[in-house]
Order: structure tokens, then sequence, then C-alpha cells
């Protein structure tokens, strides 16, 4: 780009008529002579139409018209000499600082325009709304943007984010700035004069404008920041004792009293100039301290529970403190050099822009404020976890034993699946029954130290996904090591739940024979079992995806009591409770604490995953859609009962060999959804980059290949365990 004055303050529009377009489009094609003629048609229409003496709202719509044009993402053919790419989404800006640097009565009518706009508009809500919910509750923030996605919007032209919002309606509107180089943009403002001594020391009305909402803003956007710090909420997390040492206050007084100098400056005070000085630095000092004190609360908010609303407040306040940072630089009087200025000002622009369309976004919305709440969850399962992975062969053979337990009481589970389908009970009472069965058998495993496999995917996808978190691309062999222990953890389990379920089922369809002359199941069942898992006669692929869906969802309520009663602080509630202390003394009720610490996030996964499979099939038949599931150990026993009540030959038919393929189907889907799924949620929440996950993912397959049993038995120098076991559930 050619060396060219950045301002020309004292240009007069009154003195230059402006040019009709077909001199608009002449000039445009003298810049680039290879670009469009439509192209240059719609940017001499748009740039004769400028009127900076017509009414707002004409006005507003020439810069709205202006904007479309710009961002246009049709490629130009631009000359050698363009700082930006052909097919840069810049392309059209370059062009249009081109064509104003050519025609000095269109930017000088261009510059009248936007100084008008500037001057009749207020900027306080582009300051102190944009980017920052006027809610203090998630979802009243949730429900207030979904009732303006829903509602129409009022034409307000004197509110300069409502213009912002017009100019940028979605991401794909900001291509072309953020396209831009800043130098770029920082050159247009200059050219828009006296607008561009917006973005540099200088006096104009626009400039005054802008400095005295911003400094209106900072004083509202500290008093805000002091409500949400001063909050019971944070100060329990603050390391500041002292109320009037928190600098959140301090940030409200010093701005009160900068806005006050402010004024006094403004009328040739000079003490107030002084005074306004020393407390805009004073303002910037306690800032950067209540970040400080901001990031030590979201720290320890890991050492309790947290809450959708407590996040939706760090984060605001979080916001609160960048933006008062962000108008402090802006109401700078004495700046390195014009062009850090400018420079500033363009990266705050961008970030309005895009904090205003994000104001927008339900799903922006969603994942800004949940992320910390997941990652706390997903942590309290990768705690979980780590009890279901076996390292040595000793720990290897404990899992194939506590495993065995599972299939053991999973046995008993499923007679009593089929005595409540027998009741014919209505379908409250169906999925009541249906559901405790399943629970209490769950909570049961848990409390005898017994594993069901199909609940380990989603635990120890969680501790996966820390290691990657804590890891990164560098030493990988331990993730290696602890993803192969994990595989073949879960093995064992399976091997241990349904070794045990098949002959525990043979021997109660064995007594029950012996007792009463018949199978369990009379031919009719067993042959309605059998077609039900039938891989692709049947809804078993489905069935068996909602099934893995539902154990996800299930350690996912798990991890959310823990942290539910972390935050309400249950633990210390029943360790300091006066009735407690009297019936089973101090350390009884410690004793107590401490086990519901250890056992809290188990019951709730055991719960919820036994509500869920007896609820899924009588909520599908209420509707009347083919709902089920296909619980891999269940199912096994299932199919076991069926086979006794058939007998060998129709065993060795295929009708039976094909129900066990369904069997295979059915563990690998529960066993692959739940752990994707956890996975998923657990990377998301920790921010892990794609790119880390593919490089393990090679590094797997290469130990696969080289070391295959190492992801089915633990090797002889397996590290032993240095403590025993912890109870698994």
């Amino acid at each position: 780009m050619s060396d060219r004055p950045s301002s020309l303050v004292g240009l007069h529009a009154a003195a230059l008529d402006p040019l009709e377009p077909a001199d608009l489009v002449a000039t445009v094609r003298s810049a680039a002579p290879a670009v469009e003629p439509a192209v240059a048609a719609e940017l001499g229409a748009v740039l004769a139409s400028i009127q900076p003496d017509s009414p707002l709202s004409a006005r507003l719509d020439t810069l709205v018209a202006l904007a479309t044009w710009l961002r246009d993402a049709t490629p130009l053919v631009l000359p050698d000499r363009a700082s930006v790419g052909d097919r840069s989404g810049a392309a059209r800006l370059w062009l249009l600082v081109e064509v104003l640097h050519a025609e000095q009565a269109s930017r000088a009518a261009l510059s009248r325009l936007v100084t008008s706009v500037l001057v009749e508009t207020s900027a306080a809500r582009l300051f102190t709304n944009t980017g920052l919910p006027s809610e203090l509750r998630f979802f009243a923030e949730f429900a207030d943007r979904l009732a303006r996605h829903g509602l129409p919007r009022p034409p307000e032209h004197t509110c300069l984010a409502a213009l912002v919002t017009r100019i940028f309606p979605d991401e794909r509107a900001t291509l072309w700035l953020d396209a831009a180089p800043p130098q770029l943009v920082v050159e247009l403002a200059s050219l828009l004069t006296p607008f561009g001594t917006a973005f540099a020391p200088g006096e104009s009305s626009a400039r005054r404008e802008v400095e005295g909402e911003a400094a209106d803003a900072l004083a509202l956007l500290a008093v805000r920041a002091a409500a949400l710090g001063l909050d019971r909420d944070f100060r329990s997390r603050s390391e500041v004792a002292a109320l009037g040492a928190e600098p959140v206050l301090a940030l409200a007084r010093t701005s009160a009293a900068f806005l006050d100098a402010r004024r006094r400056a403004d009328t040739g005070d000079r003490a107030g100039q002084v005074e306004a000085r020393r407390l805009r630095a004073e303002a910037v000092w306690h800032v950067a301290s209540a970040r400080v004190v901001l990031d030590g609360v979201v720290a320890r908010l890991d050492e309790g529970g947290v809450s959708v609303d407590l996040v939706f407040r760090v984060e605001l306040l979080g916001r609160l403190l960048v933006r008062a940072d962000r108008l402090l630089a802006l109401l700078d009087t004495d700046p390195p050099e014009p062009a850090l200025q400018r420079a500033r000002n363009v990266r705050f622009i961008r970030e309005l822009v895009g904090q205003a369309i994000g104001d927008r976004s339900l799903l922006a919305l969603v994942q800004q404020n949940s992320r910390l709440l997941a990652r706390r969850i997903i942590e309290r399962a990768g705690e979980t976890g780590e009890r279901y992975i076996a390292a040595s062969r000793a720990d290897w053979h404990g899992m194939l034993q506590s495993a065995a337990g599972g299939g053991y009481l999973t046995a008993g589970t499923t007679v009593a699946k089929f005595w409540v389908g027998w009741a014919h009970l209505p379908y409250f009472f169906e999925a009541t029954f249906l559901g405790m069965n399943y629970a209490a058998s769950f909570i049961a495993m848990q409390f005898l130290g017994f594993t069901l496999a199909t609940k380990q995917p989603s635990m120890t996808a969680a501790s996966i996904a820390a290691s990657i978190d804590n890891t990164g691309h560098d030493g990988l062999e331990p993730l290696v090591d602890l993803i192969s222990r994990t595989l073949r953890s879960q093995l064992a389990a399976l091997i241990g739940n349904i070794g045990m379920v098949v002959p525990v089922v043979l021997a109660i369809d064995f007594i029950h024979v012996r007792w009463t002359g018949a199978a369990f199941l009379d031919a009719d069942t067993a042959a309605y079992v059998i077609s039900s898992h039938h891989p692709w006669t049947s809804g078993t692929v489905f069935f068996a995806t909602l099934t893995g869906v539902l154990l996800w969802a299930s350690s996912i309520f798990g991890g959310w009591l823990e942290n539910w009663s972390a935050l309400h602080r249950l633990p210390e509630a029943i360790a300091q409770s006066p009735f407690l202390g009297r019936h089973v003394g101090r350390p009884g009720a410690e004793s107590l604490a401490h086990g519901f610490v250890r056992y809290i996030s188990g019951i709730g996964t055991s719960l919820s995953l036994g509500l869920l499979l007896g609820a899924a099939p009588i909520v599908g038949k209420f509707f009347g859609l083919p709902v089920d599931v296909r619980h891999v150990t269940l199912s096994t026993g299932a199919m076991t009962f069926a086979g006794a009540s058939v007998g060998p030959l129709a065993i060795a038919g295929p009708a039976f060999r094909e129900a066990l393929v369904g069997i295979v189907l059915i563990g690998m889907l529960n066993f692959t959804v739940s752990f994707t799924l956890a996975l998923a949620v657990a990377l998301r929440a920790r921010n892990v980059p794609l790119v880390t996950l593919a490089v393990l993912l090679r590094a797997v397959t290469v130990r696969f290949l080289r070391r295959p049993m190492s992801f089915v038995y633990p090797p002889k120098d397996a590290p032993t365990p240095s403590a025993p076991p912890l109870a698994r559930t």
C-alpha cells in the first residue's frame, strides 16, 4: 500500500461536490482495473447515496448497505500492489480504502456521516451490555435470549449497539473484518476524519461523546463487578479476608471518583485533569488485582462443588473485569504512541463485534457456562474410574473375581426382571419395580465390592481424558500404558460377568426344573427371547446403542450428585451433625461422612442407571414406540435361560447362533457408545485439541501391532499395586 497521510483533518466536505455514480465507478475501475463491472457499480451506487444531512435512519441504512457490500465473499481481481489477496475476505475493504483515497468528496461525505452517527447515537449499551449478560442467573439469561430469538425487535436508531447488530448479523458477516490486516482497518478509520481522532489522541465531538460514555460505562460496570465479587459464594472462596480489602469494592469507589474528576477536567479544571490521570492509573491497578483474586476463586472451585449459576457468575465477573480494562485503555490520555492506541482500539472493536454476535447465541451461552461444571463432574467420574483400572496381574485377577460377583448378582436380577414382566402390572408400577430391581442389584454390587463391566467405560474415559490433558504431546508412552491397562481391565470385567452369569443361571434353571418339573422359561417365552436378540431382524442394534447412552448418562448423574453434595457441604454437615454426634459419637459421624463421600457418586450412578433401564421400555410402550434396552450381562442371562428351555438341538440351530451374534454386538455397542460419549465430553470439558487425540491414537495402534497381548493380559513386568485396590462399584 502506498504511503499516504493517515488523516485529513482540514478537509471540509461542504467545499466539494459529490460525484455521480458513473464517475465513482470510473474511480473504482481506476483503483482496480480488473474488478468486475457489477462490483464497481455496487460500490459506486453506495458511495453516491451518502447524504450526511439526511435523517438518522437513512444514514444508518447507508452504513448497513456499505457493510453488506464489504462482506460479500465474491472473489475480486486486485492489482499486484494490493496488500491483501484476491480471495481474502478483506479484498473489498482494500478496494474501498483505495477509492476513498482517490475520491475526496466521497471521503468527506462518509466522514461526516460516520461522525454524525457517533454523535447522535449512544454507545452506552455497546459498552455495558454487549457481551455482558444482563441477568445474574444462567436460566434467566437463557430465557431472555430465547425470547429475543422469537420476538420481533423494535427499531433502535439511537443505539450504537443496535447498529453493530445490523452490520454484523452473524459470524459469517465478520469474515471480512477478521481477514483484514489491522493497519488496513486503522487506515480506514484515519480516513474518516474527524472519526479517525477517536482512534488517536485529539479533540473532536465524536471522540468526546465516545469517551464520555466509556467513563459512564466504567463506573456502572465497576458497581456490577463489586456486587458480584462481594457475593457470599465468591467471598467464601476468596483469600481476601477483610471486606475493605476487596479490589472489586476499591474499583467501584475509584471508578466513581474518576468519573467525577473527569467531568471537572472537561470544564478546564487542571486539578481535575491531574486527579483523573491518577485515579485512572489506580483503577487499572484494582482491575489487575481483582483478576488475580478471581483466578484464585476459579482455582478453588475444584475443591468444592459448583453449580451452573455459580459458573455463570464467575464467567460474568471475569468479563466485567476484562471490559473495565478495555474501557480504561480507551480512556488513556497518555498513550505510548498514536499507532499503538489505534491498534488497541481496533482490537476492542473486533472484540465487541464478536461478543455482540455471541449475545444472540443460545449454544454459545451453554458452552461458555457448562465447561467448568462439566469438568468438575467428569473429574469426579475420573476419580471413580481409576478404581476400574488394573495395573498388575494381581489387580487383573482381582478384577476378574469382583466381576464374577457382579455376574452372580446379575443372574438374580434377570430372574426378578422376568417375574416383574409376568406380573403384567400397570405401566407406572412396572417401570418402578423394574428400575428398583436393577438399582438394588447395582447398589449391592457397589457395597459388596463387585464389578459390572458396562459401568466401566464412561468412568475410565474420564481418567484417560485427564491424563491426556496433563500430558499433551509429551510422554505418550504412559498414556498408551494407561489405555492398554484400561482395555484389559474391561475385558477382565466382561469375562468375569459373563463367565459367572451363565453357570448361575443354569443352576437356577436346574433347581426350577427339579422343583416344578418345567424349565424357568416356557417355550413361547424362550422363542421370543431368542428372536428379540437377532442382530438384523430385531431392534437389537438400536436398543444396545440406547443402552450405551443410558450407561453414559448415569455416570454423568453420579458425578453431578457428588458435585451437588460438595456444593451444599453435605459431608461437613454429616460430620458435624449434633444428632449423629449424640447417637454414634463424633468419630462415628466422621466415619459416616467419609463413607458418604466415597459412595455417593456410585449410588447416584447405580440408582439412575437402574431407573433409566427400567423406565425406557415402559415409556416406549406408553407412547407406542418400539423402545427397549439391551444390556450385555442381562441379555446373556436371558439367553442362557432361553437355551436351557429349548434344549441342545435348538442351541445348535441357526436362530440361536444368530442371537449369540446379537449378544456380541450388544456388548460392543454398550462399551463403545458409553466410552465414546464419555471421552468426547471429557475432552471437551478439558479443551483437549483433536490433534492430540490423533497422535495418541497412532501411538496406541503402534503399540497394539507390536504387543497385542498387553491389551488382553498384564505382562510380567507390570507394576504391582502399592496399596490394596479400592472397592469397585
